[in-house]
């Protein structure tokens, strides 16, 4: 009984080191899958001093140049479909972009995060899956909600290590430009361990 009580107690401290849903983002300007952190977001020029991830870089001349990016990446799970789901606020569909990819990567795939990527953009050793922009009828500087799915095959899943979300976007000096509340069915890590030792623990029980 106290190998259980172990197990429980040891479950609880793993899942107390899971990340939230919406954590601080780590300051990059470029991040390669097998080099930079995985479980965790990283880009330039964002804040979460509000709670969740603000723009605070702006180009009045030049929206593209004034393109930041946010990447969150975690292993490659198995073969499957899975969901996502985020919000953004911005104000002007034709002056701002606020848009969104996921990839399947492999060591060495790269993104820059200032200025891009664009939606065209497929890094080498990677592969583009699914994508989203936010809608023109959006543009209000509200928040709103946007969910999405994509498969991942067997081969897939075989071929590549990574799965990654990106998110973009840009502004004026006197508009805004924000992501909070993304969440995924794609499972981290933690995840997996917390399931099997819970798994573990349910065992030993039913035995007792």
């Amino acid at each position: 009984m106290k190998t259980i009580y172990f197990l429980l107690a040891f479950v609880l401290f793993i899942c107390s080191l899971c990340p939230a849903t919406m954590m601080p983002v780590n300051t990059a300007t470029t991040w390669t899958a097998g080099t930079s952190g995985l479980n965790a977001f990283y880009g330039p020029g964002y804040s979460t001093a509000n709670g969740y991830a603000e723009l605070t870089v702006s180009n009045d001349f030049d929206k593209a140049a004034g393109k930041r990016a946010i990447v969150w990446a975690t292993s490659i799970p198995e073969a499957g479909t899975y969901s996502y789901s985020l919000d953004t606020k911005y104000n002007d569909y034709y002056e701002q972009y606020d848009y969104w990819m996921v990839y399947l990567l492999n060591d060495g795939s790269q993104f820059n995060l200032v200025g891009g990527p664009s939606r065209a953009y497929t890094p080498v050793g990677g592969l583009a899956i699914n994508t989203g922009l936010a809608a023109i009828g959006n543009a209000d500087g509200q928040w709103h909600n946007y969910a999405s799915s994509f498969s991942i095959t067997a081969q897939q899943a075989a071929n590549y290590d990574y799965v990654a979300f990106v998110m973009v976007g840009s502004k004026k000096s006197d508009m805004v430009l924000a992501f909070d509340n993304f969440t995924t069915s794609v499972p981290e890590p933690c995840t997996v361990i917390i399931f099997g030792l819970g798994s573990v623990c349910l065992l030993r029980l039913r035995k007792k």
